[in-house]
């Protein structure tokens, strides 16, 4: 689907011609063996973490082209509740893309959102999803508790009659936050980062009908598939070129307007605010959280993305450390319109 549907920088989806393709159609009957996968924790970690970040792309574009004639908009509360309820039954699990991102990705952390719950799983949202669960509503799940602590499987919700009777525990798939996973995850708005495809090495190639219970094909191709290793390295190459490539565009600019920086006022660099929002994911990464202090979170971020910033602006601001002048980080404002490509005529 990628080729054919995708804008050439990876950022717009053609909606309406994917809703009527043979690649979506086909798309659609691998997902339903999602929902009997098993084998998830065996995977290593890196393994889980392309698996996640395809399925969660995946998702997103499923949901938009089944529904794009009505979209979510660009409201709060109307992205909170997409973001809640859009799922898949992955395994015996029902995961939103609140699970896979904040559960599983971000090793079961709070969403940022302030109006986000935990866990908010509803049928009625996008009902022509076939792998959601039956129209008839499920209790509310706690898939992963409001700490840091993982809820196993015996406290998710009913599952549809495919899944498997034991579902495997979820604190077995988590991966360890990679705060990289935010310029690979694409929410389906226009200021998102552009939509790839993440493979890891795996060991080796299975081939077959079943194997353990798994649907063969499926998880190979949310990972990436990979023989014996041969892929070992590439997702860290990956993600390394998306982080690159968010922060192409980065502006430093001398308060009072001069680009580059090379005066002796304050700099002010211009970044998207998905670096606000997951502040202390970056700062994580270098050396702790900061209890919520945004000053120190926002600074310790800014030291931990600058390395991928083009070489003018990332010198620019290094040199303006050296020099002692005052760096200033303020955010673009972000566009949360749905990101489908313009079609033409």
């Amino acid at each position: 689907m990628q080729g054919a549907f995708l804008s050439p920088n990876g950022k717009h989806v053609d909606y309406p011609s994917l809703l009527t393709s043979e690649a979506f159609a086909s798309y659609l009957q691998m997902t339903t063996h999602l929902a009997t996968l098993t084998g998830v924790g065996a995977l290593s970690p890196d393994e889980r973490k392309a698996t996640f970040l395809n399925l969660y792309n995946c998702l997103v574009i499923h949901a938009l082209t089944l529904d794009s004639a009505r979209p979510p908009s660009s409201s709060s509360w109307s992205r909170t509740s997409f973001y809640a309820r859009t799922c898949y039954c992955v395994g015996g699990h029902i995961l939103s893309l609140d699970d896979l991102e904040n559960g599983l990705l971000r090793g079961n952390r709070r969403s940022p959102n302030p109006l986000a719950r935990p866990s908010i799983f509803s049928a009625k949202h996008f009902p022509n999803l076939p792998i959601l669960p039956p129209l008839s509503s499920f209790p509310s799940s706690s898939t992963f508790a409001p700490t840091n602590a993982p809820t196993d499987a015996p406290d998710a919700p009913s599952y549809p009659p495919a899944s498997p009777s034991s579902p495997e525990s979820l604190a077995d798939w988590i991966v360890p936050l990679d705060a990289r996973i935010h310029f690979a995850l694409n929410c389906g708005a226009n200021s998102c980062p552009a939509i790839r495809y993440y493979e890891a090495g795996g060991e080796g190639g299975r081939e077959g009908g079943k194997e353990g219970g798994r649907p063969a094909g499926i998880l190979e191709t949310m990972q990436g598939g990979g023989k014996g290793g041969e892929g070992r390295g590439k997702l860290e190459q990956q993600l390394e070129a998306a982080a690159r490539a968010f922060f192409a565009g980065t502006r430093v600019v001398e308060e009072g307007g001069r680009e580059g920086g090379r005066g002796r006022g304050k700099l002010v660099v211009y970044l998207n605010k998905i670096c606000a929002w997951y502040r202390s994911d970056f700062a994580e990464g270098e050396g702790g959280r900061e209890g919520g202090v945004k000053g120190r979170e926002e600074e310790k971020m800014l030291r931990r993305v600058v390395q991928w910033f083009p070489e003018e602006a990332r010198r620019a601001v290094e040199e303006g450390r050296e020099e002692g002048r005052e760096v200033k980080v303020e955010y673009e404002p972000y566009d949360w319109g749905v990101n489908a490509k313009a079609t033409e005529g």
